[in-house]
């Protein structure tokens, strides 16, 4: 792409700023969705969203959700200079393809040089590049004589090394490109596992198993990628088992309850991979009595931190499923009831019950399970265990139970209509009437709103009744929350477009009174759905031109009106 005119619409320091973001690698990805229609986005203070649209070597439209606000951003300049390569390497591909018959340039290098001249190259190169020596001595790792163990260990500790800054941190950028050297490095375990080398990729996959918990105490990895090669690594650990004859079984059991309570492993959550995979390797009652010693052991680790009940939940679980799988039947429904102040024991309980259709039973351990949320202060769980009573009832056909918890659920875990709807189901028409008058004025108050989540569901309501006057009404007393009256618009835009459109126009104006791209973009899709409605056009047409006299030293702004005409 010839950057001559784009060049001449960028002023000359945020074009240099531009290009040391695009030499730096700062445009972590770009794309284009239709010819001319690039989206990128660039890394700076934080990760910033661009959209640049290019037309004969001319930058027609351009973005960025920066705060910057005089024009081209160094974020944009970025993107045209990314774009610029991304056009040069096509062309460059493009015209190779037409040359028929052109000698492959390397192929006649390889095929001159000698294997010293190769070899000094490629030393030289490891020189200055760290990435490209591990990689390299990753894919030939297995011409090393020395120990398996001990070569990967420090094959992969060379890799972090690289990937770390001079305070021994991974940042981001930093984190993705050392996840696809570990991967590729995963890859070739998996690959030894085919050619039936077990001993070797065993040994890669111990290596990731234990050093990944360590290198997220000094990683960004938000991107989750460190959990993503720990789970690959715990799967290829898992195929290995199911080749592993007897005796490396045994060997695996002991290494996997030796690392297991290590706390670097329960640190960030990467220990459910042993959990998975013991059950799998026990082959006599002493293995089977070692691993629930362990259980019982965590489970008691479990209990001495703040936050330690889910942990709490999952062994219990594991250890009752284990139990019942060993068909320890007994000794393991004896567990679930020692253990049934644990949510997750008791729905073990109740599910039985219902199973052997004792629903008396069942409510009984609902209700208990009801008191012991509510002592422990834990709502969710007050809700879940409310849920299960009303399928209970359901499946018995109760209709005053259901009334009970439904109104119940309704009122008392943030008004989700799913529960109105389910109690609106048990009465008829006529007698429905009532009810819900009764419901709407538990609800509201002198103004027809409480908080906003009381002015919220009594609009689902009046939506729901097909109170049309009801809604108007109520969006007219919350007209300056621009948010709702946008979310119940639809539902009179027919009936009240005129009432409608003016609530925007209010809500909009107040909007316009802040500067920033955020509240730019926000006006914009307001009167881009205004527009939508009967006499929007109109209206939205004359908002712009006054905002165009009034605002017009705000060229930001400007810019993205310019977009809705």
């Amino acid at each position: 792409m010839d950057l001559t005119k784009v060049e001449k619409q960028i002023p000359p320091e945020i074009l240099q700023r531009g290009y040391e973001y695009y030499t730096n690698r700062q445009v972590i990805s770009i794309e284009e969705n239709e010819p001319g229609a690039w989206e990128a986005v660039v890394s700076g203070n934080e990760d910033y969203e661009v959209t640049v649209e290019i037309e004969n070597g001319e930058l027609k439209y351009w973005d960025c959700d920066c705060p910057f606000e005089e024009g081209i951003c160094k974020h944009i300049a970025a993107v045209i200079y990314a774009i610029s390569e991304i056009k040069e390497q096509v062309s460059k591909a493009k015209n190779k393809s037409l040359k028929k018959g052109k000698t492959d340039e390397t192929g006649i290098i390889f095929s001159k040089a000698t294997k010293e001249e190769l070899k000094e190259f490629i030393v030289s190169q490891f020189r200055s590049n760290s990435n490209l020596k591990n990689a390299f001595t990753a894919h030939f790792s297995e011409y090393i004589d020395s120990d398996a163990e001990g070569k990967y260990r420090k094959l992969v500790k060379n890799m972090i090394n690289a990937a770390e800054d001079r305070y021994g941190f991974v940042d981001y950028r930093s984190a993705r490109n050392l996840a696809m050297n570990l991967s590729a490095l995963l890859n070739k375990a998996n690959l030894l596992l085919e050619k039936r080398n077990l001993m070797e990729s065993l040994s890669i996959v111990k290596i990731f198993i234990e050093e990944i918990p360590l290198l997220v105490q000094h990683e960004d990895d938000s991107a989750g990628s460190a959990r993503e090669i720990s789970d690959y690594a715990f799967e290829i650990f898992s195929l290995i088992v199911s080749k592993a004859p007897p005796q490396l079984k045994d060997n695996l059991f002991q290494y996997c309850l030796d690392e297991y309570p290590k706390q670097k492993y329960h640190d960030n959550g990467f220990e459910d991979g042993f959990l998975y995979i013991l059950p799998s390797l026990i082959s006599t009652g002493e293995q089977e009595k070692k691993f629930l010693k362990m259980i019982d052991k965590q489970i008691e680790v479990e209990k001495t931190k703040e936050f330690g009940e889910y942990g709490i939940g999952s062994l219990l679980k594991l250890k009752f499923d284990f139990l019942y799988e060993r068909n320890l039947k007994e000794e393991a429904w004896e567990f679930a009831e020692t253990n049934k102040q644990y949510p997750e024991m008791m729905k073990i309980l109740i599910e039985d019950k219902i199973k052997r259709k004792d629903y008396i039973k069942a409510v009984e351990l609902c209700y208990e399970g009801i008191k012991t949320a509510e002592e422990k202060r834990h709502p969710g769980t007050v809700k879940d265990w409310k849920e299960k009573l009303l399928s209970i009832y359901e499946k018995t056909k109760n209709i005053t139970e259901i009334r009970k918890i439904t109104e119940d659920l309704f009122f008392y875990h943030l008004y989700e209509m799913v529960y109105y709807k389910k109690l609106k189901k048990t009465y008829e028409p006529a007698e429905w009437k009532g009810i819900c008058e009764g419901i709407i004025e538990k609800i509201k108050d002198k103004k027809e709103i409480g908080s906003y989540s009381d002015a919220y569901v009594l609009a689902r309501i009046f939506v729901e009744e097909d109170y049309t006057e009801r809604l108007l009404k109520l969006l007219d007393i919350n007209k300056e929350h621009l948010h709702f009256v946008d979310e119940f618009a639809n539902y009179l835009s027919n009936e009240y477009p005129d009432k409608i459109l003016d609530y925007y126009e209010g809500g909009v104006r107040a909007i316009a009174k802040n500067t920033g791209r955020n509240f730019y973009n926000e006006i914009s899709r307001y009167l881009k759905k205004m527009k939508k409605f009967k006499g929007g056009e109109d209206k939205v047409k004359s908002i712009i031109y006054d905002f165009r006299n009034t605002y017009k030293n705000r060229k930001a702004m400007m810019e993205i009106l310019s977009k809705i005409i």
